[in-house]
């Protein structure tokens, strides 16, 4: 038997820019049955020794949204594992970044308030 396909998706190493202080992260469930999503953030400040920053199993419900935030580091990872029962196209994530006043700022990715994170399998 061969081994099964995780679920899951990860921004990669992002590379915190100036002002920002964590990472806030909105998860939502757009299927139509109660979803679990186990996230992770890493500090890969040591590039070669990662540590966790915060890990959650989050339960979300049919149509709903939960928060995972985390301190944010120099250089950090988010990974997302949705459990087999879920289809990856229902489970989106809008990561933002924030400053000490709480306001939103730019991504790493682009320049805007925040990227959308479609989960993807492998």
């Amino acid at each position: 038997m061969g081994k099964r396909k995780k679920k899951k998706w990860t921004t990669g190493v992002l590379y915190r820019e100036v002002g920002t202080d964590n990472g806030h992260t909105e998860i939502l469930n757009r299927g139509d049955e109660e979803c679990t999503i186990k996230a992770t953030a890493f500090d890969w400040d040591e590039l070669d020794n990662p540590i966790i920053i915060n890990e959650e199993e989050i339960t979300i419900s049919p149509g709903t949204r939960e928060v995972f935030d985390f301190d944010m580091t120099r250089h950090a990872e988010l990974v997302l594992e949705i459990e087999d029962k879920c289809r990856c196209e229902d489970v989106i994530a809008n990561l933002y970044f924030r400053d000490r006043d709480n306001c939103t700022v730019g991504t790493p990715f682009y320049n805007n308030d925040f990227v959308e994170i479609h989960c993807g399998c492998y």
